[in-house]
């Protein structure tokens, strides 16, 4: 899309998730949206920048919650949709 070519029209929302503190829904405009309800901040993303930044969250959490941070080569290193692999150590495998 160009400079020139119009922005579609964002519409109604399918909730995604809502929580106390974040509603997520998907726009008929393509985008995910990001509602940051206690600050009132919105982001708009593709969906496949959001499983990237979701995933980043989550690995986030994991090493804030005092877990150890992975090694570099466990971490991501591509760009938009991206996705890294964690192992876990002591895992069991499951039985077929």
């Amino acid at each position: 899309m160009s400079d020139s070519d119009p922005k579609p029209a964002c519409g109604p929302h399918t909730e995604i998730v809502k929580t106390e503190g974040i509603r997520i829904s998907r726009c008929t405009c393509g985008t995910i949206h990001i509602h940051l309800l206690r600050n009132g901040t919105t982001v708009q993303v593709d969906p496949a920048y959001f499983a990237e930044i979701a995933q980043a969250m989550s690995l986030a959490k994991t090493v804030m919650s005092g877990a150890p941070a992975p090694s570099p080569a466990l971490q991501p290193t591509t760009s938009f949709g991206g996705f890294v692999t964690i192992p876990v150590i002591g895992g069991k495998k499951p039985s077929n």
